[in-house]
């Protein structure tokens, strides 16, 4: 594809979330783009103990296929997740909203860490977890360091953190593996001086965020924690086909019943991507891949008419991504080279939730509860007094920037068909070969 160069901008597309989870004591209640001091990335290399032993017998790309694997369950936590989200937005008409499943999979991995009886089991279960932890850990390791992408088109990074209470100390045992094998942040803050802490713990989460998440926590979230974990994801992606932002235009925007919502800004442009229609989803997919390594994409999924987004959302538990990237590769293999006419709509979406509700009805209960928590491998006495999820997504000429029986009809191979998003759809950013879903959302209105 060709663009007059002084019209044409870079594509990239933001996204940034933010997983945070507050921790109660039961019988002790207080009234530049650089990753924080003494932080590392989740997606950074990992800290291995010294113990551990070298697999130089193991091909890379057989130990990666086999934590693969292991992490499955990561993949079922998604889609349950978004499905949930899903189901609860359907309380407020032509919302939009953006989700994070791997960040909020792997800030509750981390409580499993301290958990035990009937509260492990939970955790475990919802999140798909039927391996040995150590299992588990061996597998975490190796995902996060193969997730670890830092080029001229893409970016993901991720601050993972622990915001100790330096009055009341953590299990030195549970802070070593929480440091060693998932690679986090060990924060120490006095919890009593709480504009002191507040001021820190955002400030330490806008640099993670690149500043995509500058305010949020609160003072009040402080009043009754003593211990705050959190988990961020951002991503920075380069289109691999840019839009012309010359050809974006004014373009009506409706809702699922066909009423105007407004216009938004349409972006267009006419290339080669690979499309299908899956019977399943009940939903056409378009693949918008990210840099030149075929390993991130967002993948745009239209609804059929007079399909609900929510129907779909559903849908997807039953196909997976592994379902939708097996027929958009026979979809490629039989329209190969064939162009599509992409409009897609340019959308900022923010959000802020609390997720103990969609937590509970997944299965997580006890952890919320002071008579049932069991946390004394992480500290004596505690439960889990708030949890809650922040996210922000840009999409726009520049691209996106956020701190699987398929038909797919060409009548008239002369004229490329329109992939033409002028409603309701959802979206996902995924890591192709790890089948990870880091980003999720629906676009239901033009604002």
């Amino acid at each position: 594809m060709r663009f007059n160069n002084n019209m044409r901008r870079l594509c990239r597309s933001v996204a940034v979330s933010l997983a945070c989870l507050l921790i109660t004591s039961e019988l002790w209640l207080p009234s530049n783009g650089q990753l924080p001091t003494g932080s590392r990335p989740l997606f950074g290399p990992p800290v291995f103990p010294s113990s551990t032993p070298a697999r130089a017998n193991i091909s890379r790309n057989a130990l990666l296929e086999n934590q693969i694997r292991s992490l499955k369950g990561a993949e079922t936590f998604a889609m349950e997740f978004f499905a949930q989200l899903s189901n609860e937005h359907l309380k407020v008409p032509n919302s939009n909203y953006m989700i994070s499943p791997f960040a909020v999979w792997s800030l509750l991995l981390l409580l499993t860490e301290g958990a035990v009886g009937n509260t492990l089991k939970e955790l475990r279960d919802t999140l798909h977890i039927d391996q040995d932890q150590q299992v588990i850990r061996s597998a975490y390791r190796q995902i996060a360091s193969y997730l670890t992408v830092n080029t001229t088109t893409i970016e993901v990074a991720s601050f993972n953190a622990l915001f100790t209470d330096v009055n009341k100390p953590v299990n030195r045992d549970y802070e070593i593996v929480v440091e060693r094998v998932y690679g986090s942040a060990l924060i120490p803050v006095d919890y009593q001086d709480v504009n002191n802490t507040f001021t820190k713990i955002n400030n330490d989460i806008s640099k993670a965020t690149r500043g995509l998440l500058p305010y949020t926590v609160t003072p009040q979230d402080f009043k009754e924690a003593n211990l705050l974990l959190i988990s961020s994801l951002y991503f920075k992606g380069q289109w691999r086909y840019p839009f012309d932002s010359a050809n974006t235009h004014p373009a009506t925007f409706y809702d699922e019943l066909g009423n105007s919502l407004g216009l938004v800004q349409m972006m267009t442009q006419n290339g080669t991507f690979v499309y299908a229609g899956i019977q399943d989803l009940e939903a056409h997919v378009l693949e918008l891949p990210y840099g030149t390594q075929n390993r991130l994409s967002m993948l745009v999924i239209l609804p059929k008419k007079g399909v609900s987004v929510n129907k779909v959302v559903n849908n997807l538990r039953d196909v997976g991504l592994v379902g939708i990237f097996r027929q958009l590769l026979s979809a490629a293999e039989d329209f190969e080279g064939e162009s599509v006419e992409v409009f897609l709509p340019k959308f900022t979406t923010q959000s802020h939730f609390s997720l103990r509700t969609i937590l509970t009805n997944m299965g997580i209960a006890d952890v919320f509860e002071p008579a049932f928590a069991d946390l004394n491998k992480l500290s004596k006495n505690v439960f889990v007094s708030s949890i809650f999820h922040a996210t922000r997504i840009i999409v726009n000429e520049e691209g996106t920037e956020a701190a699987a029986i398929t038909t797919a009809v060409l009548a008239n191979k002369s004229i490329p068909p329109k992939f033409y998003v002028d409603r309701p759809f959802l979206y996902l950013i995924v890591e192709k070969k790890a089948n990870l879903l880091l980003f999720a959302g629906e676009v239901k209105s033009n604002v």
